[in-house]
């Protein structure tokens, strides 16, 4: 104004950040003479102050990563290109300027979830339980057929979770190994990086419980859950004007074996979670990766169709044909994450 009015006079303006919300506050103010009557009926200038406050589109986020490790993730250079892309996305949310304020959990899921310690607790067992005997923090967790499919209840009586163990008769373990563990919610971003770089498929690996990898993708994002997690992992609080909820959900075929199949197919129950989990105020991004390879074309589109279902709207839903699709996707979402800032006041 003043550079543009030659008879207007602003002092230096001032900024204030407040730390509380992320915002900063600017006030600036400006002598603009009168229009009307200047001088005779009143004061020839008057003075004009303007406060305007803009906050950063993210205070605080909690992200899961719930990400396909099942047999087929074997083929070519698909688990590298998956691996590759979560970490990029890892990097791009978790900065010297976010700080702790965002935190990023990783569920990777096949045939079930190796949810380790946590996954006793939500068996009600005790944590260091070794039921399948194998020695290893292993604990394999399926769909949950007691009541509770589609919430994101808390273990407990009437409503623990059910367990996937090896084979009786060969003892093959058919679930996720034990690199592939439940990472709960961590700003350490060489956590992560280690845990996504040591994912490895299954090569035992049968039916692909995808629904199970979201319920427990929605399990690390909700404070229902604190009593389970490490007290650094305890979930913000949901549907709070600060705090943003999201779940990035990436599979390569279509999810398959519900033990309850009186509550639907896999991908119903997975498109069912994906609802309540919205409706709970958790933001989801869904990726499709390589679905050409899914040779049935029936389960092809059952696939495109659930990945479409689960995500919050049309811009949150991502099909990759290769590689650097699948890197775009991922940054795409991490931009979406982070777009522009925010004018409140």
């Amino acid at each position: 104004m003043a550079s543009r009015q030659s008879d207007i006079g602003c002092r230096t303006f001032s900024v204030s950040q407040i730390m509380s919300d992320y915002g900063v506050t600017v006030t600036a103010e400006c002598s603009v003479p009168a229009t009307l009557g200047g001088g005779i009926f009143g004061p020839s200038r008057h003075t004009v102050t303007v406060d305007a406050k803009a906050e950063g589109p993210v205070s605080k986020m909690d992200l899961a990563l719930v990400l396909d490790v099942s047999s087929s993730m074997m083929a070519n250079t698909k688990i590298s290109d998956m691996k590759s892309a979560a970490t990029l996305l890892v990097s791009k949310v978790i900065t010297a300027d976010t700080g702790t304020r965002v935190r990023v959990s990783v569920v990777p899921y096949a045939t079930g979830v190796n949810a380790g310690q946590y996954g006793n607790i939500a068996l009600d067992r005790s944590v260091g339980d070794d039921a399948d005997g194998d020695g290893l923090d292993r604990v394999c967790v399926v769909e949950r057929t007691m009541g509770e499919q589609f919430t994101d209840a808390p273990p407990g009586p009437g409503q623990y979770m059910e367990a996937l163990n090896p084979d009786p008769n060969t003892q093959a373990y058919y679930g996720p190994l034990e690199s592939n563990r439940v990472l709960p919610l961590t700003s350490t971003a060489s956590d992560l990086t280690t845990l996504i770089g040591n994912l490895n498929p299954n090569p035992l690996t049968g039916p692909t419980i995808g629904h199970a990898g979201i319920a427990w993708g929605w399990y690390t994002l909700s404070p229902k859950w604190s009593s389970i997690w490490p007290s650094d992992s305890n979930p913000l609080p949901m549907n709070t004007l600060r705090n943003r909820k999201v779940m990035v959900i990436m599979s390569d075929g279509a999810f398959s074996f519900p033990l309850d199949s009186s509550m639907g197919t896999a991908s119903e129950q997975a498109e069912a979670l994906c609802a309540a989990a919205r409706l709970a105020g958790v933001e989801i991004f869904t990726v499709g990766f390589d679905f050409a390879s899914i040779a049935d074309s029936t389960a092809r589109q059952t696939a495109i169709d659930t990945m479409a279902n689960c995500a919050t709207d049309s811009e949150h839903a991502f099909l990759a044909t290769d590689a650097t699709q699948l890197h775009n996707a991922f940054a795409d979402i991490a931009a979406q994450l982070f777009a522009g800032t925010a004018l409140v006041e």
